[in-house]
């Protein structure tokens, strides 16, 4: 046996290094198919993967076949390499042309030497890649396509970079060379020239109707002095004259000619205008005059009557000197000294009321003093009072506010230094104030650039207390300071926060993992059917609960009661399921027991010329019903293989006898066919158990 067996495998061992030489042999001498590379790895393995040494004939022929197969292979892996490489290379262009549709104009400009590097670059490799194998037709036309779009963009960026007077046209004539195929995106610079133009254009427009806008509103203010000529306003109408020649000189040509014209006629006009411009001054000084002696008596306030009288003057220097205004000035005087009388008085008496004023700060500098001197600056004072007490001398005197102005701006001097010096004193306590907060907030930015733990909340909380004891401080120094504090306080909480989140964090995903395992186990309680499987889920489950880090410290204890609380409830729910697989089980097989049996009951009930068709649907019925039991099984097994072995015509008569003397027993009648038969047993139960 041990013979047979060694030749049998020696012949096994021959089979297999022959069929893989002859495989090998097949692809080196077959057309090369993509599927042949996978097949070649296959062979490969397997030859490497033999545990005996093949004969040297079998290793000769592989090795002359596999190297041929490995040249085809690293031929082809070259071909694929290059093809691959101008598939890329013909996308590549392709996404470049996609990405230049979205450029702007000033984008696309400067992205012009890159495209241009690019566009050269690509053209080497592809020429270089070509020398290898050709492209695939469809690589070769969308690198064409992509090349020529770049092109045409190049061209385009050089013709839109110029910068002409005819701008309009070397943009348009830059638009006319463009070639972007439909292929692409439609190119976002594109547009934006093609608005370019339409706002040059435009701008054009604008520009030659600004120009004759401008030409008409010089005529227009022509025609102005002209009518200021006829209203008699000579100063109005010299500045004009002056202004226009000044404007058309920078006219030339048709335009400059109708303007000279029209400013001769202006001169001439403002030259008779000065004639009698001495004449026409007359009456208005009359006015002034009349009006001067209709304010003598009246009821206007002084500060408004002092206003109008001034204005009349201002009216009377306004028409310049002449004979005239030599003639009516003294009537304009006497009048104007007679209207501003009340006003004097007025003045007066607010004179007075500012000299009060100015009194009654005096008792305010004096507060100021005794604040000052009255305060003992060396034994810690009640700085805060000392600051309530200049608030309040400060608002008092802001109430006092209408005095004369250079004594007032004396007291002002005076309380003002009376008040620096009391700054000066309080300056000391001041600078040591903010000096303790800047510390407080050093102490707190220290926190931050140090290792934040959970305790570091205590030590906040004590600096910020500390800052509500310091003393007084500038306010506008203590605002910066207090928002430095906050900034980095609320920095330092917001650590603090974090921690406590990541330890949050870390606890939930611990408690995660019990209570994951303790939903798996429920989950298999309710979905399991089959007690050997569900038996390995359990335990594996089990052995993963138990290999689970230790939950954290500092865990309140009902948290933890309950995470072992659900471990043990979720075990109880699988022995109960447990108990109810088996008891699935056991109904099932008792199910399949009764059901086999039944059928070979029916299979033992068939009579000696039952037809196999019969005979083969019970069989095939038997086999269709599975009891995992196989004690069970093999018992079913043979009563079905007696009940095809034994004579069914006899186990027929057995039964119909058994039949009859179950009906005896029972006192019942039996068939009218088992009438003689019945009488037979009758007279056998007599012999052999006599009467009764």
């Amino acid at each position: 046996d041990l013979l047979h067996a060694e030749q049998k495998q020696q012949l096994e061992n021959k089979q297999a290094a022959e069929l893989i030489c002859s495989k090998m042999e097949h692809l080196a001498s077959h057309e090369w198919r993509h599927e042949s590379r996978a097949q070649y790895s296959v062979w490969c393995q397997r030859w490497a993967a033999l545990d005996f040494a093949p004969d040297d004939e079998v290793v000769k022929r592989y090795g002359k076949a596999e190297a041929v197969v490995a040249d085809i292979i690293e031929r082809e892996s070259l071909i694929e390499t290059v093809h691959q490489q101008q598939e890329n290379l013909a996308s590549m262009l392709g996404q470049n042309c996609a990405e230049l549709a979205n450029l702007s104009k000033k984008q696309l400009l400067d992205q012009q030497p890159l495209l241009s590097q690019t566009l050269d670059g690509a053209r080497q490799q592809w020429d270089s890649l070509i020398e290898t194998d050709s492209a695939e037709p469809a690589v070769a036309a969308q690198f064409a396509r992509a090349a020529e779009a770049l092109t045409t963009v190049l061209e385009f960026c050089s013709g839109i970079a110029e910068d002409s007077a005819h701008q309009v046209n070397v943009l348009e004539s830059s638009l006319a060379t463009l070639q972007w195929p439909e292929s692409y995106p439609a190119l976002l610079a594109k547009q934006q020239i093609q608005s370019e133009i339409e706002e040059l254009k435009a701008e054009s427009r604008r520009a030659k109707q600004d120009a004759a806008r401008k030409l008409d509103k010089l005529h227009k203010r022509i025609n102005r002095l002209l009518g200021s000529t006829k209203r008699g306003d000579l100063k109005r109408a010299k500045r004009e004259l002056a202004a226009v020649n000044k404007a058309a000189q920078r006219y030339s040509g048709k335009d400059k000619k109708a303007l000279d014209e029209r400013l001769v006629q202006a001169s001439e006009a403002v030259d008779k205008m000065s004639d009698w411009v001495d004449f026409a001054t007359e009456p208005k000084f009359l006015e002034l005059c009349e009006a001067m002696e209709s304010l003598i008596g009246s009821k206007l306030h002084a500060d408004k009557l002092a206003a109008r009288i001034g204005e009349l003057q201002k009216s009377w220097k306004a028409l310049g000197h002449s004979e005239s205004a030599d003639q009516h000035w003294e009537r304009f005087k006497t009048a104007g000294d007679k209207a501003y009388a009340p006003c004097e008085r007025f003045f007066q008496e607010r004179q007075e009321l500012r000299k009060n004023n100015l009194a009654n700060r005096e008792p305010l500098v004096r507060q100021m003093r005794e604040l000052l001197e009255g305060t003992a600056w060396e034994e810690s004072p009640d700085y805060r009072r000392v600051e309530s007490e200049l608030a309040r001398i400060h608002n008092a005197w802001q109430k006092i506010k209408d005095v004369e102005r250079g004594p007032g701006q004396k007291q002002w001097k005076r309380i003002s230094k009376l008040r620096s010096a009391i700054y000066e004193k309080m300056d000391a306590i001041y600078d040591a104030n903010i000096e303790m907060k800047n510390q407080l907030i050093e102490k707190v930015a220290a926190m931050l650039e140090g290792e934040i733990k959970e305790d570091s909340l205590a030590k906040l909380q004590l600096y910020q207390k500390r800052w509500k004891q310091v003393g007084v401080t500038r306010r506008k120094q203590d605002q910066a300071a207090w928002k430095k504090f906050k900034k980095a306080s609320d920095a330092v909480f917001q650590q603090i926060q974090g921690l406590r989140k990541a330890k949050r964090a870390d606890e939930d995903a611990q408690l995660d993992g019990y209570r994951q395992i303790c939903r798996e186990i429920k989950h298999l309680a309710k979905t399991a059917t089959d007690l050997s499987e569900a038996d390995s889920a359990f335990d594996k489950l089990q052995s993963d609960y138990k290999s689970l880090p230790p939950l954290p410290r500092g865990l309140p204890e009902k948290l933890i009661k309950g995470i072992a609380g659900d471990y043990r409830r979720s075990c109880d729910d699988y022995s109960n399921a447990r108990e109810r697989i088996k008891h699935t089980a056991r109904a099932k097989t008792l199910d399949a027991l009764t059901s086999k049996a039944a059928l070979c009951a029916k299979l033992e009930k068939l009579s000696a010329d039952g037809t196999s068709a019969k005979i083969e649907q019970l069989q095939q019925a038997l086999a269709d019903i599975e009891i995992d039991d196989k004690g069970l099984a093999r018992r079913i097994d043979e009563r079905s293989a007696a009940a095809l072995n034994n004579d069914r015509s006899e186990a027929n008569k057995r039964r119909q006898l058994l039949c009859i003397d179950l009906e005896i027993l029972l006192g019942v009648d039996s068939p009218a066919e088992d009438a003689s038969l019945r009488t037979q047993v009758q007279l056998e139960r007599l012999k052999k158990y006599g009467i009764g």
